[in-house]
């Protein structure tokens, strides 16, 4: 066997080759499903500072037409894809999650957010009572009528017949504690790159508010002026759908025998029983099924609201 052909077989059988090829795969898939994928894009982890590497991301944005403005859903796919084909997940602690929580950002409902334009207008030398106005006219804006301005597009996430906030590791013999976890590694990093994409939001949101501020006191116009961009930010909202795509086989724990199942949605929650951050885990052979389902709900969901898919 020549050195090239040699080459060829260790690369075709190494980890690193199945890994891009899964990735790859994964990749068409979504791409069939219309959800413009990206291949390892970046982002910034905002604790370390540092770049990170996400392997696939896609996303669909959807538009509603109200009187003489837009209102836009962007949804976006995070995924995460692993192996551990030795492993198996099992799953119990039945649970619900009913909305999007942590896997949402909308600036009405951050209080990130709301601290940093409250930050932004204290660096403007604008008083603590003539602040709170214009945080009031603000409210004004964003919540016509008491209700958000985007309440008319917000979804809830796609139901899961397996819902559970408990899972194990396990290659029959022996289980892997929480940090030696695949599945947990894959968890974080996708709640790692979700927080650094709304912390972008929210940086470029103060960007154009702190431009309108000093454009309007060049012009010596009122200020409250300048809260029209944060209005216009305030018609958009984004939806995160984390998922974990693994070769280990998923499954529920909740009778004497355990069940097969083809994917399941893990809910973290809180000492005090309270959910926000959920991923939903699926076995590597029914993304397509899992995608079909999702494009159905997302479109008799949003169809039935007058939105149209941009």
């Amino acid at each position: 066997m020549t050195e090239s052909k040699t080459i060829d077989k260790k690369l075709s059988q190494s980890a690193a080759f199945h890994s891009i090829r899964a990735e790859h795969t994964a990749f068409n898939i979504l791409s069939a499903r219309k959800w413009n994928p990206v291949h390892s894009p970046y982002y910034k982890d905002i604790i370390s500072g540092k770049l990170r590497e996400l392997d696939l991301s896609g996303r669909q944005i959807w538009c509603k037409e109200i009187k003489r403005h837009k209102l836009i859903a962007r949804i976006h796919i995070y995924v995460e894809i692993k192996s551990a084909s030795a492993f198996h997940i099992l799953c119990a602690g039945e649970t619900a999650q009913h909305s999007f929580g942590q896997n949402e950002y909308w600036p009405g409902y951050c209080d990130e957010t709301k601290l940093k334009v409250q930050s932004t207008l204290d660096s403007f030398g604008i008083s603590l009572s003539k602040s709170r106005d214009y945080l009031h006219e603000l409210d004004k804006l964003i919540f016509p009528k008491s209700t958000m301005l985007t309440a008319p597009i917000r979804i809830q996430p796609m139901p899961a017949e397996q819902c559970y906030s408990a899972f194990r590791e396990t290659d029959t013999n022996k289980e892997k504690d929480l940090d030696n976890s695949v599945l947990w590694r894959a968890i974080s990093t996708l709640n790692s790159a979700i927080n650094s994409a709304k912390s972008e939001s929210i940086n470029k949101l103060l960007s154009d508010f702190t431009l309108e501020l000093e454009m309007c006191r060049r012009q010596k116009a009122d200020l409250t002026q300048a809260l029209n961009s944060i209005e216009s930010y305030s018609r958009a909202i984004d939806f995160y759908i984390p998922l974990v795509l693994i070769e280990s086989r998923l499954w529920s724990a909740l009778n004497h025998e355990p069940e097969e199942i083809p994917w399941f949605r893990f809910v973290q929650n809180n000492t005090f029983g309270a959910s926000g951050n959920w991923t939903d885990v699926i076995n590597s052979k029914y993304l397509d099924t899992y995608l079909s389902a999702l494009s159905k709900y997302l479109e008799e969901t949003l169809s039935e609201r007058d939105m149209t898919k941009l």
